[in-house]
Parts: structure tokens; C-alpha cells; sequence
């Protein structure tokens, strides 16, 4: 979602139109891909995303090797399956991530910088307590909570 300054404080506005773009993205064939990986993403693309979607099995670009394709080896067969698969900047637009400066400048004159999100990236995920390999009512009593509080900023 593009870099701040230091003095970048995040308000309800910015959230809706993080959502605004979010939501576009999330509406596309990517979606699908969003939907599948699990965790806070998924969480986040359950809202727009159509679970019929899935059904449809992966997208063109599943097919061609690069950032967006998946492979998966079935062992002692020789075969794999391609599937749709994110990119770091695609999940960091569906969390909501913002490179802000921090206000610190090297020696060398090179502006530090720290990453912030409006929803833990999947690394972070992944490493909560609330991940425990599907989406529980405590994860969902979380989410709530936050939404609640980002809707109220």
C-alpha cells in the first residue's frame, strides 16, 4: 500500500480505502489463491471471496512456473499438481502492509524503514497463539475485537 512518514498515524479513512483496494484485488481470479492459503488471509478473503470459486480449480497463471504457481510433488509417483499461489506483495496488500519510516537515518543517509499492517502478516500468523490449524472461535473473537478497535480509530 505504498510508504508514510514517520509521522504516518492510520485513521478509519485510511482503513476503508485499504479496504476499497483489498476488496478489488480480492474480487479478481487471485482471490481464489487468497482464499486457499489459510489463516488471516483467508479470514480476510472469506468476506468477498464467492467458496464456489474454489471449485473451479486453479487459474492459467497456476500453469506456468513462476511467483504464482504452487507445485506439489505426489512422492513415489512422479506426479505434481500446480495450484494458484500468492506473492509477498499480494499478501501484503490483502494484510493491509505499509512501509513507514521510522524516523532514523544511517550514517550512509538511507532513510530506515519498518513494516506495518492493519492484519498480522502470515509469518506473524503463523507464530500466534491463535493459529492452531483452523479458524477457531478464538481466532474469529480476535478478529472481531480488532475490527471493532480499527473501525473506531
Amino acid at each position: 500500500l505504498g510508504f508514510r512518514p514517520a509521522s504516518f498515524l492510520p485513521n478509519s479513512q485510511d482503513y476503508h480505502a485499504y479496504e476499497a483496494v483489498r476488496d478489488e484485488f480480492l474480487r479478481s481470479a487471485r482471490g481464489r489463491a487468497a482464499l486457499l492459503s489459510g489463516g488471516i488471509v483467508a479470514r480476510l478473503a472469506r468476506e468477498i471471496v464467492n467458496e464456489d470459486d474454489v471449485c473451479d480449480g486453479p487459474t492459467v497463471h497456476a500453469l506456468q512456473e513462476g511467483e504464482h504457481a504452487l507445485c506439489v510433488w505426489e512422492v513415489g509417483r512422479g506426479r505434481a499438481f500446480w495450484d494458484d499461489q500468492l506473492t509477498n506483495e499480494e499478501i501484503d496488500l490483502i494484510c493491509g502492509a505499509y512501509e513507514v519510516a521510522t524516523g532514523i537515518i544511517s550514517k550512509e543517509g538511507v532513510q530506515q524503514t519498518a513494516m506495518r499492517s492493519w492484519w498480522p502478516r502470515p509469518n506473524s500468523w503463523r507464530t500466534c497463539g491463535l493459529n492452531c490449524g483452523f479458524w477457531s472461535k478464538d481466532a474469529e473473537d480476535w478478529f472481531q475485537k480488532r475490527l471493532t478497535k480499527i473501525q473506531n480509530s
